[in-house]
């Protein structure tokens, strides 16, 4: 039989230890054991995954629909009586088998189930179970998840056993047994300043079920006890995102991050958190992308989604209008008034020659979302362009030349650049038989109008003055 020493290629000779004159040995030592600390994890972490495996050659979906009919005809227990099938029973408590409900979505069968397991109960029965138990966490079928996990709970209890596997659950039962299991195991963590990408070895659950949604609680409650550090524990539960792969689990974590972000005003990481959001769920643009499945969130997370996606627009906003103003017009005035209507944009846009998409692109900040959001110029372009802002129920347009502004309702057809991604040149988008959109004497504004054109010239109001005074009345903003 290969021994631990083999097994372990560990070929420290101990008398080494002992011999003053060999310093090295001793400075070498902490480095080699912890190389064979990790190679002992990763075995224990190897056993764990094979008793979670349903081997043997039976087929599932046979033993599955095998149960249901043995329990509509009362059968269960005289059906069953082979404990390979019966653990072969306990992995197919989830399994969906066309034209059959699966057995999770039945209180009644899943209680027979238990019963037959039960009457000639194995540990070798377990993991199938406990697997159940942390896939369906969070299961809309609270009866059936309350029935296997107190079974599962009071197995674990009574075990005696030298399986090691079985010894961690029990060990962290409290993980397990209630509720808020999933909380505490998030909370311990980061109280023991454990990094996160560890929560299955600090679980003791093989690290294969990472996906499962019971994680993403536990992420959750993590990330409370240590965002006041946020910037120490970010890249390690980015890792664990990237690792679990659930979006929604991603939709809700990221939004998170981008409220604290933007409530804590914490500049240094706005690019970063900006970054991750539009990598990991996509531009605030795309409703897919950002659509709630509502497998775990709840009424606050989705009002929190539906903010830090209105957030994000409002930096993505932020960004274009500086690089428009920066890259297309030198126009800091525009730029300075154009900023604090950044939070009441829901949808902008770029139009313009070739020339200038090629402009624009040259920046990093959103070289990746120009194509998105740029409606190309087809002829006569040159370098002008063209940022299309929408505010309310009107479409808002500056063009980069010394040309007028104007605005129209959603209706008006020229609003219909929203959709376009060419157009033939810029006089498609200036409609000139309108009249201005406000009428000033001296100091005073007597007359006003929805749609229309405005030129930025000062008289004894400032053109902003004058734009400010339409946008309060047809928009009900005032900033």
């Amino acid at each position: 039989m290969v021994s631990a020493k083999e097994l372990l290629h560990f070929n420290l000779d101990i008398d080494q230890i002992r011999l003053p004159r060999n310093p090295g040995i001793l400075r070498g030592l902490p480095v080699m054991l912890n190389k064979h600390t990790t190679r002992l994890e990763r075995i224990k972490e190897d056993m764990t995954e094979k008793e979670f495996q349903s081997s043997g050659t039976l087929s599932l979906a046979q033993i599955a629909i095998k149960f249901i009919e043995a329990y509509k005809e009362n059968v269960v227990s005289d059906t069953f009586q082979q404990r390979r099938e019966l653990r072969a029973l306990s992995y197919c408590l989830t399994l969906p088998v066309p034209g059959y409900t699966p057995i999770f979505k039945s209180e009644d069968e899943i209680q027979a189930l238990l019963n037959v397991l039960d009457n000639d109960w194995r540990y070798s029965y377990f993991p199938g179970l406990f697997d159940t138990v942390l896939k369906e966490w969070n299961s809309d079928h609270r009866n059936s998840l309350m029935k296997i996990r107190s079974f599962v709970v009071e197995k674990l209890q009574q075990y005696d056993g030298r399986r090691s596997t079985i010894i961690g659950f029990k060990e962290n039962i409290r993980f397990f047994e209630h509720d808020i299991g999933a909380l505490k195991l998030g909370i311990e963590m980061a109280a023991g300043k454990e990094p996160f990408t560890k929560v299955t070895t600090f679980s003791s659950v093989p690290e294969s079920r990472i996906s499962y949604y019971y994680f993403a609680y536990a992420l959750f409650a993590y990330y409370e006890r240590v965002k006041k550090n946020l910037p120490e524990h970010l890249d390690d539960m980015l890792a664990f995102l990237n690792i679990h792969g659930k979006h929604e689990t991603s939709l809700i974590f990221v939004s998170k991050l981008i409220i604290q972000c933007e409530e804590q005003q914490l500049s240094e990481l706005q690019p970063r958190i900006k970054n991750v959001a539009l990598q990991i769920i996509r531009d605030p643009e795309q409703n897919e992308s950002w659509r709630i499945v509502y497998r775990i969130a709840t009424e606050k997370d989705q009002k929190d989604i539906a903010r830090a996606r209105a957030i994000l627009n409002e930096w993505l906003t932020k960004e274009f209008i500086s690089l428009f103003f920066e890259k297309c017009i030198n126009d800091r005035r525009r730029k300075q008034f154009w900023l604090k209507y950044a939070s009441h944009v829901s949808k902008f846009k770029i139009v313009g020659s070739k020339d200038t998409r090629r402009i624009l692109s040259d920046d990093k900040r959103l070289k990746k979302f120009i194509d998105a959001r740029f409606c190309n110029v087809q002829s006569g372009g040159g370098l002008n362009a063209a940022l299309i802002l929408v505010v309310g129920n009107n479409v808002l347009i500056e063009f980069s030349d010394s040309g007028a502004f104007y605005a129209y309702q959603l209706q008006h057809p020229m609003a219909k650049v929203l959709e376009w991604n060419s157009l033939h040149s810029f006089s498609e988008i200036k409609d000139t038989s309108l009249d201005r959109l406000a009428y000033r004497e001296g100091y005073h504004i007597y007359k006003t109008n929805p749609q229309g054109s405005l030129y930025h010239t000062d008289g004894h109001l400032s053109w902003e003055d004058v734009f400010k005074h339409w946008l309060k009345k047809y928009t009900g903003i005032d900033v």
